[in-house]
Formats: C-alpha cells, structure tokens, sequence
C-alpha cells in the first residue's frame, strides 16, 4: 500500500553550497504496512523503474525481499514480498534482464542468494550460494548473470565473483584477495575483454583500507589488480564507465581508521584509467562541524558528467547528492533535511542508489524515517529532481556533414543557430583554429592553402557553453558525389544497382580505379570505371568497395547492402547442371524463417506441379533441357528459384559433380531467431570427419551436435534448446581443412 505521497514539499529544509541546483520534481514513500528500505533502482525496458530493499517488523531479527514497479510518475504498478525463509533476507542489487525478467540478489541468512522474478514481480526461482552476502548483479552480453560480493567470516573476507545462468545454475565462481585480510567487492562494470570490479581491501598491520580494483575475463581469470587510497581509510561503493574511458569510483574517505561512522569521512570520486591506473581523485569536504559524508552510488549523465548521492551523519542521517563535473570538480552539492511537521522522524534518511531516468532526469533512490500512529517507521523513498540548468542547445547547423573536402580557394558557408533553455541571451564566436573570425550567427570561410583546417562555433550564455566543430580538408583533388548517396541499402534479390562516382579536381588527374566485392558469394575485384552495374542475386549481406587511385594517393567509398527474400539459400547452388540420364538430383530451399504457418513451397517439373515442401527429390530419365522451379510463399510475398537441367545420354554426356556439394557450406541455422528447437543444415565436399558445435560468445563449448565421419552431400540436424538460456551463440563447423560459423540468437 502506498501510504505517503508529496508531490510539493513546502517545509523541506534545503542545505546547499552553490546555484543552479535543481529542486524536486516528486518524491513518493512506500510501505507494506512494516519497515521498508530501497537498497537499488533501476530503469525498466519502455518506462517506469523498479526497486528492490528489504522488508521486516520493528525489532524482528528476520526481513525478506522487497521489491516495488513504478510508472514514470512514481506511482505503484505492483510491489512484491519474497518471503525465503525465517531469516534475514535483502536484496542489494536488481537488474533487468533482455527477456523483461527481473533479478535481484543480496543475502539470505549468511549466504549469497538470487532471487528471479517475472515483469510482474512472480516468483520464477530462488537460490542460495556460498556463505558471505552479494551487493552487485550485471548482465552479461552473452546472457549470463554475474553477482559481486564477499565470501568468508567477519575479519576472513575475501572478494567474491559468481556467475550464473539464467535459471540460476553456477557457471563458474571465485574468491579474490586483496591484502590476506578483509576484502570486499562492491560495484562492477562489463568492459572490452572481461568485467572490472571495485571495493575495497584491508592492509594487515596498517590499521588502514584501500580503495581496491581488479580486472578479470569472463571466465573469472585475474587479469590485474590495483589499490588507490587518498587517506588512511577508503571505501569504495559505486563505479561507471567514463565517457572518456577508463572508469569513475565514487566513495567515501577517512584520516584515520575509527569505524564507518567517524565524523571525518568524506565523499570522494577518482578516475582510472583502462588498466587501473589512478588518473585523477577528488574529495568533498561539507566543513569541519557538518559531520560525516558517505557516497553510496555514482550515475554518469548524458553529458559525462557525474551524480553522487548518500547520505551525511550529523546527529541524524541526512540525504546527500553532488554533482561533479568530467574533472571531478563540484558542480553543485545539497543536503535534504526531513521536517518533523510533516511527518518525518529525526533519523535514518539516506539515499542508497541514483539512475539516469527515461528524459535524462535524475532519480534518487534510499529509505526515510516516516512518523505513524505514535510510532516511527523506515519506508522506502525515490525522489525525481527537477530538471536543472541546462546548458544552450543547438538546434540547427550548416554544413550538415561535420566532416568536409573542399579544393584549394573554395569557400564555405557556416551557419548555427540555437536556443537557450532558460531564454537567456545567447553569444556566438567563431574560430578557424585558434583565429576568432566571427561573433554573427553565419560565417564565410575562404579555404586558400592545402591542409587540414579546423572551423568551431562557440555558443554561451552567462553559465554554460555549448560548441560544434567543423574538419576541413584542403586537398588537390576528391569525390564530391556517389550513387546511391546513401550507403546503407536493403533490396531485394535480383535487383540490380548502379554504382558512380564523380571526383571534382584542380586538374585533368588520370585516375585508376577498382571494385571490390565482399560478403556473400565471396570476396573479389570486378571491373568498373566511375560507375558499374552490380547484380544482386544471393540474399544476404554485401559490401561494396570502389577505389579512385591517383599517383599512391587513394580514396575509397563503400556501400553496405542487405539483401533480402523470404529464400535465404538453395540446394544445388549451381542453378545450371548437367548430368546423364536417369539421374536424380535432391532439391532444396532455406527461407529466413520456417514457423510462420503462411509459409509454402511449391515444386514444378517443366511447369508441371510435382509436388510441396521444402525439399524434393526428381528423377530425370529423359535427354533434354528440363526446368525445376521452387516457388515460396509467405503471404503475400514470393519468391522462385529456377534451376536449368541438361540431361545427356549416359555414354555422351558426362555426369559433372555439379549437383555434389563443391565445397563444405554451414547454411544458416533456421528459424533465426528460434525459441526451442533449431534446424541446422550442411553440405560436405567428400567424405570426411565432422565436428559441428555450439559455442556461447565467450567462446565456451555448450554442446556438441555432430563429431564423427560424414558422407559426402547436404545433411540436416535440429538442436533442441531447452536446456539453454535465450541470449546469442555461434555454431561451429569443423573439418580438417575448414573451419565455418553461423551466428544464431534464442529467444525464450
């Protein structure tokens, strides 16, 4: 039940320290008519966002799952008590999954556990781990889940990793440690070549805590490991990406090691880089009497600036957001005091998690203490800022390309034009290099000399300043024009497409030029001047490369094409074959997706009907031309395949391997995507050993569908995947000269 809304609070005591701070929005409470704390938030696929905390009666030594759905307003879709079993549950972190179902993971009793739940907040499962408790859960790319925490006995912890699949099974787990002491993983982020993961790690002897970062691949193998401290004691709780690379870490320090709640921590925020290297660090001081702040999360924004929320202990606990910019330099900072009047109890207000929500807002999520029938209780607490002041935009500019070629003595026209969002006063200043040229809304650039020319218009107001840059090249000679001008095409097959090209140059050049094919079909050159014709006639996709080649000088266009038909592959591929009389030749087609139930195939002999379905075996008894035809169709759409057969006398005409495979082929897996069972088909050149896997995007094995000696021909095997979790996988065809794959994608 939702007990408690405020949309306007005319009482709330603001603290702050600088201006353009944003005000709130809304901020709503929620109650299950006991004690509640929001640990995480997180924003829902469409709208609407979902938290997870806990849930107990006051004084109880046992608490259980909470989890609660909002629209975008922050009003109830649903709320959720997971009760385990009579223990002392929470959950820490939550996060969506690809296929809309929701994963939550903290502790049950000592251990580790994971609870996942439908969009509507039913039970699917439940699961403990080993003993220690978990406070991070990321998604793989490759579908898999990966839980961070610790694992061990109070003062014998170690960093601990688990990753899981989707119906909660153990795929591998790890501890880490840090110092031989107490260690602990608290935040993670997946990144190019395995997952980073931050905490925090004791130094025995030392009396002190390092901020404590490694590095591992997907397999749980330590790849590096760092330690960064700005004082004796720091703790580290939340970390994202930068947008300049590397990582931001956000949590809190202290000068000396008297416990958590020590009157002298700070917030801090620091910068690594990709290979843990300390960049930069920055720490926020309220003042020596505004006692003890504690960053507990960290959200980037759109603009790659930072948002820092938790909480400051000052004879109670007060809500605590910071903004910082790219540099870590405060942009604003603000305390939230809680009135009595209005129904607030004195202590325990915090703000534990921060998202980005849908219109870039930003959205707070924690616990405050809520005064009820002569009795104080916690309820869990998201509060939406209101949107602050934002930076001048730019609404329109000329050359649209940012990027452009231009002869030596050509000239350019720039235009920008833009708003400011508080309807302040705009001024514009135009620079080519570091040379102000310009203060007008347009700009004529003379371009005399070869080179590289850089043209920024610079757009402020009284706070902010907002930029576009133009590159310009100077060059003796370039293309200024190509058809199609746009180069990303779909088609259908069988069309046909004329490629040109037109260079503008200072002088009569005697240009070389090349085409390229690659993709589907094979990679080749074919001959072309300025312009070709090219016939698309495999489904699939193609690249299209044109060179103009002038003195060692080169440039070069290309044109991605997609080509598409409801038929995606044909058996034989040669559609003209030869072979002697009484010959029978096996026929097949491979659409895009085999369930629809509008899908058909009609098979023809000299357009005689012979028969239906996807595959056809014809016996040609008789000398002469013969014409099969598969027509496909699905709906509305079809599409035919024509094969022309010459069939000779048996002692004149020799039989050609044309209607054997010519070489070994992987069709693509259909339907693609699938849900629990695919069909995978093949062709082999001779007979041989065969090996045909699945592989998940790791690169691990997850069955194996075919390894011993195959005859020669096209062969079909179905994969049934029940037992696998929906996400992307490879298949794998190996020869002992071959190697072939297909990428296929589950969906459950």
């Amino acid at each position: 039940m939702l007990r408690l809304t405020l949309t306007f609070l005319t009482t709330l005591t603001i603290w702050s320290t600088c201006l353009a701070q944003p005000g709130i929005d809304w901020m709503r409470m929620y109650d299950n008519n006991q004690n509640e704390q929001f640990h995480d938030v997180f924003a829902t696929a469409g709208d609407g966002y979902v938290m997870c905390g806990r849930t107990w009666i006051d004084r109880s030594e046992t608490s259980d799952f909470y989890l609660v759905r909002v629209n975008n307003i922050g009003q109830v879709e649903w709320q959720s008590v997971h009760v385990i079993e009579n223990t002392y549950d929470y959950a820490s972190s939550l996060i969506q999954a690809d296929n809309g179902n929701i994963l939550s993971a903290g502790r049950s009793g000592a251990n580790v556990a994971a609870l996942m739940t439908d969009r509507d907040g039913e039970t699917i499962w439940f699961r403990q781990y080993r003993q220690g408790g978990c406070h991070a859960v990321i998604e793989l790319k490759g579908g898999e889940f990966l839980l961070a925490g610790y694992t061990g006995q109070r003062g014998q912890r170690n960093g601990y990793l688990l990753c899981i699949e989707g119906d909660g099974d153990v795929l591998w787990d790890g501890e880490y440690d840090g110092h031989d002491d107490s260690d602990y993983f608290y935040t993670m982020r997946e990144t190019e070549g395995g997952v980073v993961v931050a905490g925090w790690t004791d130094i025995p002897g030392d009396n002190s805590i390092d901020v404590w970062v490694v590095k591992v691949d997907l397999d749980g193998d330590l790849i590096w490991s760092s330690s960064h401290s700005i004082s004796a004691v720091n703790f580290c709780t939340s970390m994202v990406s930068s947008e300049e690379g590397g990582f931001a870490l956000a949590g809190y320090t202290n000068d000396a090691n008297n416990g958590p709640n020590h009157q002298s921590h700070d917030m801090i925020l620091m910068k690594i880089n990709d290979v843990g290297e300390l960049e930069w660090s920055e720490r926020y001081d309220w003042g020596e009497d505004e006692g003890a702040e504690n960053a507990l999360c960290l959200e980037r924004l759109a603009d790659g600036e930072y948002i820092l929320v938790g909480y400051q202990s000052f004879y109670q606990l007060r809500n605590l957001v910071l903004r910082a910019r790219r540099n870590g330099q405060t942009r604003w900072q603000r305390l939230y005091e809680f009135d009595e009047e209005d129904g607030f109890g004195e202590r325990r207000h915090n703000f534990t998690s921060v998202i980005r929500g849908h219109d870039n807002s930003i959205l707070a999520a924690g616990t405050t203490n809520i005064f009820h029938f002569d009795e104080f209780n916690q309820d869990g607490l998201l509060m939406k800022l209101e949107p602050e002041h934002l930076q001048p935009m730019i609404i329109f500019w000329s050359p649209e390309d940012t990027l452009q070629t231009i002869l030596p003595g050509d000239s350019l026209r720039f235009i920008v034009r833009a708003v400011d969002q508080q309807g302040d006063e705009l001024e514009y200043l135009w620079f080519l290099g570091e040379d102000q040229i310009g203060r007008d809304t347009t700009v004529t650039v003379i371009f005399e000399e070869l080179g590289e020319n850089i043209v920024q218009c610079q757009v402020s107001d009284e706070d902010f300043t907002t930029s576009i840059r133009w590159h310009v090249t100077a060059s003796e000679w370039y293309i200024d024009s190509i058809n199609p001008d746009s180069t990303e095409i779909t088609l259908r097959r069988g069309t046909s497409i004329d490629f040109t090209h037109h260079v503008r140059a200072v002088e009569d050049f005697d240009f070389d030029y090349r085409w390229e094919h690659f993709g589907r079909g094979g990679n080749f050159e074919f001959d072309g001047e300025d312009s070709v014709r090219y016939n698309f006639d495999l489904t699939g996709e193609h690249l299209i490369r044109a060179w103009v080649i002038n003195e060692g000088e080169s440039e070069t266009i290309e044109w991605d094409v997609n080509v598409r038909s409801i038929v995606w592959w044909w058996w034989p591929h040669d559609l003209t074959i030869s072979a002697h009389g009484d010959t029978t030749i096996a026929f097949e087609v491979f659409p895009f997706n085999e369930e629809p139930d509008s899908l058909e195939c009609i098979w023809t002999l000299n357009d005689n009907e012979i028969g239906d379905g996807l595959s056809f075996e014809v016996n040609f008894p008789e000398v002469g031309q013969h014409i099969v035809t598969a027509l496909v169709t699905e709906g509305v759409e079809a599409d035919t395949v024509r094969w022309e057969i010459g069939i000779g006398e048996r002692n004149t005409v020799p039989l050609t391997a044309l209607q054997l495979p010519q070489t070994p082929t992987l069709f693509p897996p259909t339907p693609n995507p699938f849900n629990s069972q695919a069909r995978i088909s093949y062709a082999i050149h001779r007979a041989s050993q065969l090996k045909i896997s699945v592989h998940d995007l790791a690169g691990r094995e997850i069955t194996v569908l075919i390894d011993g000696y195959q005859n020669v021909g096209t062969h079909s095997i179905t994969w049934d995947t029940n037992s696998v979790v929906a996400g992307v996988y490879i298949i794998k065809m190996e020869g002992e000269d071959f190697l072939f794959s297909q990428k296929i994608v589950c969906v459950k």
